[in-house]
């Protein structure tokens, strides 16, 4: 909106086709905070709150953990984002329990419980309707009301999947890998259909009514999450649909080797197929089979017949025993 906060976006049908999504400010979610919050103009400021969430290794085997959870704000350039002095740390959350006896659902209700302590004091400046702040604007101070509202989090799939409340598990016995849409497992790879977005305060619903079983047939865990009580720039689907897929893990080591192992997989796979039907033919062996009357016959050396048929060794230590003529003994020895 033109370097302006108190000027609000461009609407989507004013926009021509060669309009440019620069920054957040220019998406359509950012659109729809601004006709939710901003109720006072010239008096109300849209700075959305963006998060960071994910854990990194503290030791040299990488069996401890920290997930730092660090935010910045919508109102800086994304050339200011990207540079670390422009986030702050809110807390830290610990590796949960390794003891087997804890279940996945305790390790997860655990992991949101720790995360709400976290995010509690912005909870609280939401509920007071934002943060009264001086902001210079123009050459002059003004009185403003800053509107906090969380835009997206930032992470990877697994993390992701954490903080909506999703089982982490992806057999084929999840019944719904995604966490946006209400896919089937068996039907994820099919691009003709469309399905019905999950609203996270439909799962919030049927936590507060204990509906465990019915959460469990959903891939979802029975417990509170810690961002149910926070507001959300996309306030229908909530934090389901403020975790966007990150480049680095879905794009680049994700979809990018998938389409490699496609094109370059093949040859592969057809040599591997063809080695295995090779060693599949069945072959005839008679190592251990009986001397017969028609190997007698037959008019061979006896070394080469111990070569060629696979003659057993004690049937030629037999036939040194044998007191044979010069030339025989000397071919079979």
């Amino acid at each position: 909106h033109n370097n302006d906060p108190f000027q609000p976006p461009i609407p989507l049908d004013l926009r021509t086709k060669d309009y440019v999504i620069h920054d957040v400010n220019d998406g359509r979610v950012f659109l729809s905070a601004w006709e939710q919050y901003i109720k006072i103009s010239g008096k109300d400021v849209l700075c959305c709150i963006i998060l960071f969430i994910d854990k990194t290794h503290v030791d040299e085997h990488g069996r401890q953990t920290l997930e730092p959870v660090t935010y910045t704000i919508s109102l800086l350039k994304k050339e200011v984002r990207q540079s670390p002095l422009a986030w702050r740390t809110l807390g830290y959350i610990s590796k949960q329990n390794s003891n087997s006896r804890i279940s996945s659902m305790e390790k997860a209700a655990d992991y949101h419980h720790i995360l709400g302590t976290i995010l509690e004091p912005l909870a609280r400046v939401q509920r007071r309707g934002g943060i009264n702040w001086k902001l210079f604007h123009k050459g002059k101070l003004c009185d403003v009301v800053l509107k906090v509202p969380i835009l997206f989090v930032v992470g990877d799939t697994e993390g992701h999947d954490k903080l909506v409340g999703k089982h982490l598990s992806r057999t084929r016995h999840t019944k719904f890998l995604c966490r946006y849409c209400w896919v089937p497992n068996d039907s994820t790879g099919d691009f003709d259909e469309t399905w019905d977005r999950v609203k996270a305060s439909s799962i919030q619903r049927l936590v507060i009514e204990k509906k465990q079983e019915e959460l469990r047939q959903m891939s979802y865990h029975c417990f509170p999450n810690a961002f149910s009580k926070l507001d959300f720039c996309n306030s229908k689907y909530g934090i389901n649909g403020s975790t966007p897929a990150e480049i680095l893990h879905v794009i680049q080591k994700g979809l990018y080797l998938y389409l490699l192992e496609g094109l370059f997989g093949q040859k592969r796979a057809l040599k591997k197929a063809r080695s295995k039907k090779a060693k599949s033919k069945p072959t005839v062996s008679i190592t251990n089979a009986p001397a017969s009357r028609s190997l007698a016959k037959r008019k061979s050396a006896p070394s080469q017949i111990n070569s060629e048929m696979k003659i057993p060794t004690m049937t030629v230590r037999s036939l040194q025993k044998r007191r044979l003529p010069p030339v025989m003994m000397k071919a079979v020895t």
